[in-house]
């Protein structure tokens, strides 16, 4: 079943870093291939968030690697019990 990145994927512990939109927009970005991202924001904070992201830069290595995770965790081609507890990135 696929859902929207924006929802965590089942049984994903609490305490896993949930990427936000703008943080989708980042992981689109780091991807060498990849030199522009078209978005369909609608409301201004939208497009502050999205701008405020960018502007971090690329994402790390390891962050990149999480959401591939997550990202194959939706699509239900892993499972979080497949998933070695290192490779999970926790943030408050």
């Amino acid at each position: 079943m696929h859902t929207s990145l924006y929802k965590a994927p089942a049984g994903l512990p609490t305490e896993c870093w949930r990427p936000s939109v703008p943080d989708l927009y980042r992981y689109s970005l780091s991807q060498n291939c990849v030199d522009v991202c078209l978005t369909g924001l609608r409301r201004r904070e939208e497009v502050d968030a999205a701008i405020a992201a960018v502007q971090q830069g690329k994402l790390t290595p390891p962050e990149i690697d999480y959401l591939n995770i997550y990202g194959d965790l939706h699509r239900d081609r892993l499972k979080i019990q497949q998933v070695p507890s290192e490779k999970l990135l926790y943030r408050s």
